[in-house]
């Protein structure tokens, strides 16, 4: 097989560098047996495709009793994905019929857990329990060819959860490069006020963080392969998506929207639309900063003074304190 080596290039519409070739890196490798991985494309011609189009947040198409999900219904998308479809239309299906089933989530979270053996769960996988099989001399026949887990099978198989809803971090395990850190928060919720240019305090909706587990693209040692976007369970792409800190302050300046933090000053910058925001913690008290305003803040976020010049939101700086506590801990390790 002959393969060429590339390079990252300039980003395309989504946002993803292009990888390009370098001219005269070609290298070839050896192999008994090459599998060639082809699409496929869905054959629904017996069906008028607009008779497949979705009832506004269902999965029921526009013929009665008829429901789609996974790759009929997105394309190509992930197995995890189609999985979650399946569920969710089986739910659908069940209310519409008041079939008297109970569906309701069972907790499987083990309160006390350690953060670190959670994220082993992740890393040591357990081999996934089989099911059996008919032989292939016995599928002449009507018969479900894999057959359902029996109870003690289905329970080894369950154990295998890896407590997403508990902490994910999925990214951070697969990611070659170590691109994520992980940190931890206390949640909370805090009742926001936007300042108007003329001093006014206006109430804005409350902000609230629910998950105590948060992550952090290191956006330097990322080559965004897309390892996280593969293996992401909530179908996201954690290197477009997750707070980009840059670690070279030469690389964040070139870029549009990011995060670069100042050891001596203890000072995180937020660039956003060609803005540049900072801020500061003290014992008591935060300053938030910006091209044309200077705000002291409280620990609950409540303006103390402030020199303003047109209507500022709060929030950045609710979010900026929260990733000031992610880079400490990716800084010094506390």
């Amino acid at each position: 097989l002959t393969c060429s080596k590339v390079k990252l290039g300039e980003k395309d519409e989504s946002g993803r560098r292009r990888p390009e070739k370098i001219p005269g890196s070609e290298f070839e490798l050896e192999a008994d047996t090459l599998i060639p991985a082809v699409g496929q494309e869905i054959d629904l011609n017996f069906l008028n495709h607009k008779k497949l189009k979705t009832k506004n947040n269902s999965f029921e198409t526009q013929i009665t009793g008829v429901f789609i999900g996974g790759d009929a219904l997105n394309g190509g998308v992930s197995v995890i994905e189609a999985v979650g479809n399946g569920r969710k239309a089986a739910q659908e299906i069940i209310n519409k019929e008041n079939i008297d089933l109970d569906t309701s989530k069972h907790p499987f979270k083990k309160p006390g857990i350690p953060a670190d053996e959670l994220i082993i769960r992740k890393t040591i996988k357990k081999p996934a329990i089989l099911p059996e099989e008919l032989p292939l001399n016995e599928r002449n026949n009507f018969k479900l060819i894999i057959k359902t887990f029996d109870k003690e099978a289905a329970i080894k198989e369950a154990s295998r959860c890896l407590l997403c809803d508990e902490i994910c971090n999925v990214c951070t395990t697969v990611c070659p490069n170590t691109a994520f850190h992980s940190f931890e928060i206390n949640p909370f919720k805090v009742n926001l006020v936007k300042i108007d240019e003329n001093g006014n305090f206006i109430e804005d909706k409350p902000f609230e963080i629910k998950q105590k587990y948060q992550i952090l693209h290191i956006a330097d040692w990322c080559n965004q392969c897309g390892n996280c976007d593969t293996f992401c369970p909530s179908a996201g792409a954690p290197y477009k998506e997750k707070p980009h800190l840059y670690l070279d302050k030469n690389y964040w300046q070139q870029e549009a929207v990011g995060y670069y933090y100042e050891k001596k000053s203890d000072t995180l910058f937020y660039k956003s639309n060609r803005k540049i925001f900072e801020l500061q913690e003290f014992d008591n008290f935060y300053v938030f900063k910006g091209n044309d305003f200077r705000i002291k803040l409280n620990k609950e976020f409540s303006p103390l003074d402030f020199e303003l010049k047109s209507e500022i939101n709060l929030q950045i700086a609710v979010e900026m304190s929260i990733l000031l506590k992610g880079i400490r801990s990716f800084y010094f390790g506390k």
